[in-house]
């Protein structure tokens, strides 16, 4: 009988692999064999596990093949594993013990696997015993039985002693080139060679797209060589390095970047100054959280700051744009232009824009204003997206061989609607209780007809006025009409001024809520002064 025993489940690829072969022979009289051999899933383990017993009558009985009743013979052999079988398995596949001469005659018993009774056995056959060898068998079975047969062994990947490491401060901002370390230290007692370092997203943990991520190494402008993984070789190290990656998101979330180093290293085992070449790996991965640099806001108002839901043809509006900073860290804004669609133009030159130079700590505002004009169209309403928004800005702490980052802002669409007026109001910014207070309406008809139209004002408790309280007139294609009023303050403080009514018939719109947006619903009234006498 025979039981091949791994010493241990698994080895370390630069370990000794042992290995016990169990022999036991059932017959009342002692047996010698000539050879033993084992063989492998890899034959290439074959020629390391074979024992070569005598072939002459006359050695001692002691030769390692002389097997005896009631006793177990060990066999042991010692091998260091391939590097080719790492990751893998070495299986024993048969055991072969051979007696007598090839010669002259010759028995082979042969035993699949790791062992077990030859009686059993398909490639070997055995005379019936008697039951008196039977009984020998039995003396020793208690020691027999306790011995498992391990017959496969796992190798695993020594244990790595480079370190690597990601090295950097986040979060980071969408859209910048946000510098990390990468740094190698050699932990083990030679140089390692032939050093390959991959570097990628791990998709299965990361929130953000693979392709919405970008990676350089060294340099920190790579518009025109950007990648999604990094691969680069060191021919060896001795102590350590640091190499600079650069990564840049589109994306708000989480990316896990990997890092894999793949190394050779010489490394001696045991006692005997055997040296065993090792291929080591290690994989370590980082998380790097992106956000948003600005929560960013845009509306629409009129000249007195008013919400407005829609646009009037022509007619002058404003679009505030307010930006918060969310970044940790102080942000600097460059500049911000607005790209504007081509529905869309500035009243007059585009004006430069109050943002640049200002720095915002986190949680600070600042507001942005223009002065916008629709551009005239043959359609009575459509629907038009403003532009965009580029603000470009940097960390108040960044190094200077960083790059600037523009953010790009989506403006608000809305509806351009085509009035038949347009409203030009003249009024001082301020009056005065109990002094009269210039006040006229400016009517322009824009259409190609002429216009019916009726105004009518609205009596105020804050003012007396003079003039038509109720009037209607007909204005020419592209002509003006003027209505003239002269108010008296009766209240100081901010007030509202007589609300202007018109009714324009040709028009089917609300011409009361264009009338809004286009005139002035308040003025600053100052307290009547007092005189000072000496």
């Amino acid at each position: 009988e025979c039981k091949a025993i791994f010493s241990a489940q698994s080895v370390s690829a630069d370990s000794y692999v042992t290995l016990d072969i169990y022999l036991r022979t059932t017959c009342p009289f002692p047996i010698r064999f000539n050879s033993l051999s084992v063989l492998f899933n890899n034959p290439n383990y074959n020629s390391l596990c074979v024992v070569n017993g005598a072939n002459n009558s006359d050695v001692s009985e002691e030769g390692d093949l002389y097997l005896e009743p009631k006793k177990i013979k060990k066999i042991t052999f010692t091998f260091t594993p391939f590097p080719e079988d790492v990751g893998k398995h070495i299986e024993v596949t048969q055991v072969v013990l051979e007696q007598g001469s090839r010669q002259v005659c010759c028995a082979v018993l042969v035993w699949s696997g790791g062992g077990g009774s030859i009686a059993n056995n398909a490639d070997s056959t055995l005379l019936n015993l008697s039951s008196h060898n039977e009984e020998i068998a039995n003396n020793d079975a208690g020691e027999w039985n306790r011995l498992r047969i391990l017959s496969k062994l796992s190798v695993i990947p020594r244990e790595p002693m480079v370190e690597i490491a990601f090295e950097h401060d986040q979060p980071s901002l969408i859209d910048e080139i946000y510098p990390l370390k990468l740094r190698l230290t050699n932990h083990e007692e030679t140089t390692v060679s032939n050093v390959k370092v991959e570097i990628g997203i791990n998709t299965e943990t990361s929130t953000t797209r693979s392709e919405l991520v970008w990676m350089s190494l060294d340099k920190a402008n790579f518009e025109s060589d950007e990648k999604h993984s990094l691969a680069f070789d060191v021919p060896e190290i001795s102590d350590k390095i640091e190499r600079e990656l650069y990564v840049k998101t589109s994306q708000a979330g989480k990316t896990v970047l990997a890092a894999k180093v793949v190394y050779e290293v010489s490394v001696t085992v045991g006692t005997s100054g055997h040296v065993v070449k090792c291929v080591c790996s290690k994989v370590v991965t980082t998380s790097l959280d992106s956000i948003q640099p600005f929560k960013t806001t845009c509306s629409l108002v009129t000249k007195e700051f008013f919400r407005l839901d829609k646009i009037h043809e022509g007619e002058l509006f404003m679009l505030l744009v307010n930006i918060k900073c969310s970044s940790p860290w102080p942000l600097t804004v460059i500049s911000s232009k607005l790209q504007l669609s081509d529905e869309i133009q500035f009243e007059d030159d585009e004006s430069e824009s109050q943002l640049s130079g200002v720095s915002l700590e986190n949680d600070e505002s600042a507001s942005d204003c223009f002065c916008l004009v629709s551009k005239t169209s043959d359609s009575v309403s459509r629907s038009v997206h403003l532009g965009q928004l580029h603000i470009e800005w940097r960390r108040v702490e960044q190094s200077s061989e960083l790059p600037s980052v523009v953010t790009d802002v989506d403006l608000p669409s809305t509806t351009i609607e085509k009035v038949p007026l347009s409203i030009h109001t003249e009024l001082p910014s301020y009056g005065t209780v109990r002094t009269a207070l210039p006040l006229s309406y400016t009517l322009f008809n824009k259409t190609a007809t002429v216009q019916e139209i009726e105004a009518k004002i609205e009596q105020s408790e804050h003012f007396m006025f003079t003039g038509s309280k109720e009037i209607h007139f007909s204005i020419l294609p592209s002509a003006r009409h003027t209505l003239n009023y002269k108010l008296f303050p009766l209240s100081p403080g901010y007030v509202t001024l007589p609300r202007l009514h018109l009714s324009v018939p040709r028009y089917q719109g609300d011409i009361d809520m264009v009338v809004r947006n286009m005139i002035p619903s308040h003025v600053f009234i100052k307290p009547p002064g007092k005189d000072i006498t000496t």
